[in-house]
């Protein structure tokens, strides 16, 4: 990581300040005593693990498809004349591990993946934004959305967009279709679709009653 010093006056402690790096919560490396660090000046850290040369793997483990939270503090303990306390000194990025270990584990899967979402649907001519945290969106569909035979068309947007889309999605998944949590259609194997990816699907007719 690097520490610039974006203040008006040079960034010193007696002694010199500690960083902390966290994984999950608990202390796994510490880097101090930090030297001064002038005016607009900048520098990079190596944060030191078990051995001299880099940051062991045990600080890691487990290794498991479940995510993460490692955790740079800067100036841990507060040694820095800071002009605001409240300052954000402490960053989080979230950790999922792809190893051979875990492809060969867990049949071909690791942490790692897509995060395949339907951000909103179209029922004849009536837009839908989908919310995919269980919460039902009322929708009223009329006669305005039927087709001449008394069917509907329904369309739906395909995602690899989500807050969690690390990988792309591999081909021959299925979506399906409920009414009241009956089945009323399962889609076709759909071809792969890439991280970041967005793509429109036409569901096949549906007969209204």
């Amino acid at each position: 990581y690097w520490e610039y010093n974006l203040g008006a006056q040079a960034a010193a402690a007696v002694g010199g300040w500690t960083n902390m790096l966290y994984y999950d919560g608990d202390q796994s490396i510490v880097n101090g005593p930090r030297q001064d660090l002038e005016v607009n000046a900048s520098r990079k850290v190596y944060a030191m693990g078990i051995n001299r040369y880099g940051v062991d793997a045990v600080v890691f483990k487990p290794f498991d498809l479940e995510p993460h939270n490692l955790t740079l503090k800067l100036d841990a303990f507060g040694a820095v004349a800071w002009r605001d306390q409240e300052l954000n000194k402490t960053w989080t990025i979230q950790l999922r591990f792809c190893t051979e270990y875990l492809i060969e584990t867990y049949d071909g899967r690791c942490g790692c993946a897509g995060d395949l979402t339907s951000p909103w649907m179209t029922i004849g001519n009536t837009n839908v934004t989908l919310q995919n945290n269980g919460v039902v969106t009322p929708v009223c569909v009329g006669p305005q959305d039927m087709n001449s035979d008394g069917s509907f068309n329904i369309s739906y947007m395909e995602s690899n967009g989500g807050r969690e889309a690390l990988l792309d999605i591999g081909r021959n998944f299925r979506n399906q279709l409920y009414l009241d949590w009956t089945s009323i259609g399962i889609s076709e194997p759909r071809p792969s679709l890439e991280m970041g990816q967005e793509r429109l699907v036409d569901w096949p007719v549906c007969r209204g009653r």
